[in-house]
């Protein structure tokens, strides 16, 4: 018989996880797309995997599970906690440059 196994590490906003000499950082940045999404930045590439938290500038905007205001808190929050990033490897189209995603997103959603 199998048994549910439970997470080792949890995290409420962030998290640092070593692989062997290449730092990782989780980062929930409150709601966005979903209630749950997690952004995995790597500071030494600059690059973030944001699944759909963040697509590339350009691409049609979703706002499937969440309201705008909260997504903007939360965008704007991302903007701050990562100052480096240059690259966003989104869940859905191609690579991306990050602050220009971050602000077309939220140009979207103030307008």
């Amino acid at each position: 018989m199998s048994r549910w196994r439970t997470p080792d590490v949890v995290f409420d906003s962030y998290a640092e996880i070593d692989l062997g000499g290449r730092l990782v950082q989780l980062h929930h940045f409150g709601p966005g797309n979903g209630p749950g999404d997690t952004v995995v930045y790597v500071p030494d590439t600059r690059t973030a995997w944001t699944g759909n938290f963040l697509c590339h500038a350009g691409t049609a905007h979703m706002l499937l599970q969440g309201g705008p205001e909260p997504y903007l808190a939360s965008l704007r929050r991302m903007r701050e906690a990562l100052p480096e990033l240059d690259t966003i490897v989104p869940g859905h189209g191609p690579m991306g440059d990050g602050p220009a995603a971050i602000d077309a997103l939220v140009g979207y959603l103030e307008g």
